[in-house]
């Protein structure tokens, strides 16, 4: 069985891989009020790789930046609940010139 998982998760790595950079490629600095437009397409690109995933999920409008809320539903019976908190959000880059590369494009 595991090596099913294995031979799985190498059949996808390079196009997980792919889908990975595009969504670092977003420069969604929460803190930067003309990146609201990135942050709302890095909420986009969440959303959709959790729908495409199977779950039911949504963007929620805040005060300040869009969240995700998605359901992956029930499990079995007496099965606990998971929560994944994560953010989309990133820090400001500072002073680019000190980069060694651009910081929105990620490097192997």
């Amino acid at each position: 069985m595991i090596d099913k998982v294995i031979e799985h998760i190498e059949a996808g790595k390079e196009a997980n891989r792919a889908r990975y950079l595009d969504w670092l490629r977003i420069p969604c600095i929460s803190t930067d009020p003309d990146r609201r437009g990135d942050m709302q397409r890095a909420a986009e690109w969440a959303n959709q790789l959790l729908t495409n995933a199977g779950f039911r999920s949504e963007i929620v409008e805040t005060k300040r930046h869009p969240a995700i809320l998605a359901d992956g539903g029930p499990g079995p019976d007496g099965a606990p609940t998971v929560l994944i908190y994560g953010h989309y959000d990133v820090q400001p880059t500072g002073d680019e010139s000190l980069w060694k590369s651009p910081p929105f494009e990620p490097q192997r």
